[in-house]
């Protein structure tokens, strides 16, 4: 299957097009403000990364095999069409109360144009007839998910071309996203700070003794930022395999789902898929293998917080043992669900970006992957100009790193600073 490509340069217009269109909108309380504007927040910061991907696309830098990046293109390219045809029908119902109005006299002014567009926006979709905030939500709720997903093309390989590594026919591209709790990475750079700290959190007190109820502490943040890596330095640490017995990890995605999840923790514990599928089977097995244990059940990468029956049935058996819930997630309404569900203590972290000396570390290791970053002495200078445009992203460390690294010749370099790639 071929990549299939669309622009760089028209995929960021789209984009921004759209985020100054749903931004409207919010101000001017036709849209929801929490979910959309911490969806346009994500799609924002997430821009640079697309860009990078698209520009690799466009360099023909990119192994058009890789099954995973061409799935990804082409959810991509859907996104970028559907939210093209919300725009255009913006436009064409603008263009309708215009002409309804022609008999008004429309100042010229830049304030008067867009005293135009606020009272067209608010008048003809005041009660959406035409479902316009509905397509407009829907759009970057759309480009939302398919921006989340591109944590799965860290690794843009020298020679090989290939994102993940990976171009096996036999591997199934849904389960790219998936995580575990093994290290996928041999040297993590960064994160003692918040990996310290989040260990003393989880190991103040012995919940065991009965001054602690179920609890959990929540990482949230952007897409991108290392999250997951974080959770997996974390449950591979020392001090927590010495406090806790059993560690769970379980993957949820937007698939919040109660009989799967417990299905998933019975599975972990059991090393074996369980017999049964009805929630109160599951529910009963669970809570007998977790009762008066000391367990760290690692729920990565959720998403649902909205449904809150979901989350308490899961929540439900784990209060016979003595936990504590470790959850990653880019929404912080996620923390805010679990709070309510658990009514214990709680705890969250709001990543943010590493610190610069770090992550120009981090993206030397991609940038000069295979030579001797001593030999590249101008090189050196171009990239510590291009990492300041990153915001201190793992994620996008490792991407242009990685975009950077099929040439090391100045030019190359240099039009990636140049040109508006970050």
């Amino acid at each position: 299957m071929a990549l299939a490509f669309i622009g760089e340069a028209a995929a960021a217009g789209i984009i921004g097009r759209l985020t100054e269109a749903a931004y409207t909108t919010v101000q001017e309380n036709l849209l929801p403000a929490g979910d959309v504007e911490a969806e346009l927040e994500r799609l924002r910061y997430a821009l640079p990364h697309i860009k990078a991907v698209l520009f690799a696309v466009e360099s023909g830098k990119i192994n058009n095999e890789n099954k995973a990046l061409t799935l990804w293109m082409w959810q991509f390219r859907d996104a970028i069409e559907f939210a093209d045809d919300v725009l255009d029908e913006m436009a064409y119902y603008e263009l309708k109360e215009k002409i309804q109005k022609q008999n008004e006299k429309v100042g010229a002014s830049a304030y008067s144009l867009k005293r135009k567009f606020i009272e067209f926006v608010g008048g003809k979709f005041r009660t959406d007839d035409h479902g316009i905030l509905r397509k407009l939500a829907m759009a970057i709720k759309g480009l939302d998910k398919v921006a989340s997903s591109m944590r799965n093309f860290p690794d843009l390989q020298r020679g090989s071309a290939t994102f993940l590594g990976k171009t096996s026919e036999d591997k199934n591209v849904r389960n790219d996203r998936e995580t575990g709790s093994m290290k996928t990475e041999g040297v993590v750079i960064g994160r003692e700070k918040e990996r310290d700290s989040i260990v003393e959190w989880l190991t103040a007190n012995d919940p065991s003794s009965g001054d602690v109820t179920l609890s959990a502490f929540t990482i949230y943040g952007i897409g991108g930022l290392g999250k997951t890596t974080l959770v997996q330095l974390i449950s591979n640490d020392g001090r927590i395999r010495q406090f806790f017995d059993p560690i769970i990890w379980v993957y949820v995605s937007d698939q919040f789902d109660a009989v799967t999840i417990l299905g998933k923790i019975i599975e972990f514990l059991s090393e074996e898929s369980p017999k049964v599928s009805s929630l109160t089977s599951l529910q009963y097995i669970l809570k007998e293998k977790l009762r008066s244990k000391r367990f760290l059940l690692v729920l990565d990468d959720v998403w649902n917080d909205e449904n809150r029956s979901q989350w308490e049935k899961v929540v439900a058996p784990l209060k016979f043992g003595y936990g504590k819930i470790l959850m990653t997630t880019r929404m912080e309404a996620v923390a805010n669900m679990a709070a309510k569900v658990i009514e214990g203590k709680m705890g969250h972290l709001k990543l943010g970006g590493l610190e610069e000396e770090e992550f120009f570390m981090l993206f030397k290791k991609y940038a000069f992957d295979g030579v001797d970053p001593d030999e590249f002495g101008n090189l050196i200078a171009i990239g510590k100009q291009i990492t300041k445009k990153l915001g201190g992203c793992p994620l996008a460390a490792k991407i242009m790193g990685g975009v950077l690294n099929y040439s090391m010749e100045f030019d190359y370099w240099n039009k990636v600073l140049k040109e508006d790639v970050l």
